[in-house]
């Protein structure tokens, strides 16, 4: 695996209802990259406009709402911030609304490993390092 250490300027949102699933993926981010955890839709939109996120992960089932229904209004709200759903279900008909509604990154099955989520992370801050150089050189010229 690539080091990771220049993610840490990169912030994730974590949104699960359960907060044992929190405590999880703050261990696995420690040391990686910035986290904050959410357990709602109101309160990730909370976090979203007092904090800097680059990355929204959120569980298909949220309090209240759906995942895919929460990445969408952050899709239409905040199109810069980079969107991944997590599910536990495999179900084809999550993965296309994932795809076609919330416009997702990527779609991760549960339970996911560390190196997956690290892997992901590591794409998606490359991306947005690829824009920013694109971006500089056009206006330099």
């Amino acid at each position: 695996m690539t080091k990771t250490t220049h993610l840490q300027d990169t912030t994730v949102l974590y949104l699960d209802s359960r907060p044992e699933k929190l405590t999880q993926f703050k261990s696995l981010s420690e040391g990686h990259f910035n986290v904050l955890l959410v357990t709602s839709a109101e309160d990730a939109f909370v976090s979203i406009n007092t904090h800097t996120i680059d990355i929204v992960i959120a569980d298909e089932q949220v309090q209240k709402s759906s995942g895919i229904a929460l990445l969408n209004s952050i899709k239409s709200k905040h199109p810069k911030i980079e969107r991944i759903l997590i599910s536990r279900s495999k179900n084809i008909d999550i993965l296309i609304d994932a795809i076609l509604i919330g416009e997702v990154f990527r779609f991760i099955i549960k339970p996911f490993k560390k190196i997956e989520i690290l892997s992901i992370i590591q794409s998606l801050h490359t991306k947005r390092e690829n824009l920013q150089k694109e971006y500089i050189l056009q206006m330099i010229r």
